[in-house]
């Protein structure tokens, strides 16, 4: 964990809260706590409900959930508000690192959900997007974001006031509420269907998706492996 200008310095900053955490293999969560931190990492039924075939159909609805029957790699890490700092209102991105020329390079990014894929159609845009800070979001995307609310129908001003709302691309969390989505993001927020109404200015109906049923309630939330998986943890 790296706090103040340690966070902004190399990957070998900060303090080290958890070491040597198992990946999960098999149905049974292995998990690692620290204190009041606590990570999993291992395969989970996917929480995802999406209808991305209808999506690229013009909005055609299938009624089909693609990821009913997925498995996913999933990370999960609990934090302790504390850790978060004395405002309560804070932002949260997330980046993978891959190596290039022997050293560990950012080749993607997530604030909120859909942001990369909904608005930069471009492969250019894409890889600036993903390489990039949030910090540096309204330099380059501001116009071009606003570009896509008018072709939806939003006027100039309104479609400026929606992009400045998302740019810089962080999921917004106040630690002090428990509402949810763009409060953070619950595993049952209905993400896609509100990203589409704001980006078509109501003009496409509901999916008729609903959440997946095999959520947990305790750590790590995740529902178990679908189908057959090996009860052996590696």
């Amino acid at each position: 964990m790296a706090t103040g200008r340690e966070a902004a310095a190399d990957l070998d900053a900060g303090d080290t809260i958890l070491r040597d955490a198992p990946v999960t293999f098999g149905s049974e969560p292995r998990i690692t706590a620290s204190g009041d931190f606590r990570l999993f990492a291992g395969l989970r039924s996917d929480p995802f409900f999406a209808d991305p075939v209808g999506a690229n159909n013009n909005f055609q609805w299938t009624g089909k959930d693609f990821f009913a029957d997925k498995n996913v790699f999933g990370i999960v890490l609990e934090v302790p508000n504390s850790a978060l700092g004395p405002n309560p209102q804070v932002g949260v991105w997330a980046r993978v690192l891959v190596p290039h020329d022997g050293r560990l390079v950012q080749g993607d990014r997530a604030g909120r959900p859909g942001i990369d894929n909904n608005f930069n159609q471009d492969d250019d845009d894409k890889r600036v997007w993903n390489q990039q800070e949030p910090s540096h979001d309204r330099e380059g995307f501001l116009d071009k974001f606003a570009h896509v609310f008018e072709h939806a129908g939003y006027s100039k001003d309104r479609a400026n006031t929606l992009t400045e709302s998302l740019l810089p691309d962080l999921l917004t969390y106040d630690y002090a509420s428990a509402e949810g989505f763009p409060n953070g993001r619950n595993l049952t927020d209905d993400v896609i269907n509100m990203g589409i109404a704001q980006l078509s200015n109501g003009a496409v109906p509901h999916d008729g998706l609903r959440p997946h049923a095999d959520l947990h309630t305790d750590f790590p939330f995740l529902g178990n492996p679908l189908g057959r998986v090996s009860s052996r943890d590696q």
